[in-house]
């Protein structure tokens, strides 16, 4: 009897630190024939909270961070840039929500980091705006902010038209920057709106993008350099931008950061469509818009992207 408790604990012990150390590490897929690309990875939905992170590698060996997510994926996070080599070349911000930014404050708040961040690529919004406008989000913005003034981290604040050499072959074309006279939804509709492309695929990132956010950036670019492979669904799917606006994206593939009870639209789990956001007729637009699949970050977890 007691060989069997005994054989029994310690499949126990290996079971449970397998899955310890699983869960910290970063599936990859590797493509040894293939040069002068990325691959992409969406963060899964960390605790069933919404929020959005993405992790970017491309060929000749460059990390990129987009967003990162909230605060509680901060440990998480910091051990995949680890396992990636322990280099953030280029760390993109879309806007100073704690679902988008927390995590890189949080990393950036500890003692001592084994990480080195060589650049943060974001659209730096006016805090005043934002007490004024969207008062619940001063907090954060001002403490992310001054957070990283006190680094020695490069800080890029690109223009519309910026094209960044990301990695041989990958570049990131900047199509939309903050929007200071929009003040409905401001923080949303000033989120930082880019495409990274290679010659074999390309992505659209547009944050939280608003409605009113969405319509300038149709405005100040020609379609066909918005066009894009993947589309980052606004806003977490749901309260983003037009159905219009993803039209005139015409991707293929939809990347959702959002979590089940999201998508479901599952207000604290009294069951489907019980609740008030509008993932499910977001979820219909890309029916009808011909999107061949959605990739939902709380069904699928942290998955490799190519």
């Amino acid at each position: 009897m007691r060989i069997q408790v005994y054989f029994i604990s310690i499949f126990l012990l290996l079971f449970l630190s397998c899955y310890k150390e699983d869960s910290l590490i970063l599936d990859i897929e590797l493509f040894p024939d293939r040069t002068q690309d990325f691959t992409l990875w969406q963060l899964d939905q960390y605790k069933d909270v919404s929020q959005m992170g993405y992790i970017i590698k491309t060929d000749d060996d460059k990390t990129i961070v987009i967003d990162g997510g909230d605060s509680n994926i901060s440990d998480l996070l910091y051990n995949y840039i680890l396992q990636l080599g322990g280099t953030v070349h280029y760390w993109v911000i879309t806007h100073p929500h704690k679902d988008h930014a927390g995590a890189l404050n949080s990393i950036l708040s500890k003692n001592e980091i084994n990480i080195n961040i060589e650049s943060v690529i974001y659209s730096r919004l006016d805090l005043e705006l934002i007490r004024v406008h969207e008062e619940l989000s001063h907090s954060f913005a001002n403490e992310f902010y001054t957070r990283i003034d006190k680094t020695d981290i490069q800080q890029l604040e690109p223009l519309i038209g910026d094209v960044l050499n990301l990695g041989e072959g990958v570049e990131l074309n900047i199509l939309g920057i903050k929007n200071p006279k929009i003040l409905i939804n401001h923080v949303n509709n000033s989120s930082l709106v880019f495409q990274v492309k290679s010659k074999t695929k390309s992505v659209l990132f547009v944050g939280d993008l608003g409605i009113e956010g969405g319509e300038i950036v149709l405005n100040n670019n020609e379609l066909a350099s918005l066009q894009s492979n993947y589309i980052q669904m606004s806003h977490h799917g749901q309260d983003g931008v037009s159905k219009d606006f993803y039209s005139a994206i015409a991707a293929n593939i939809a990347l959702w950061p959002t979590p089940k009870w999201l998508w479901e639209n599952n207000l604290d789990a009294k069951g489907y469509d019980s609740g008030p956001w509008k993932t499910l007729i977001v979820k219909n637009w890309m029916d009808e818009l011909g999107v061949s699949r959605n990739i939902v970050a709380g069904i699928e977890g942290t998955i490799q992207i190519d």
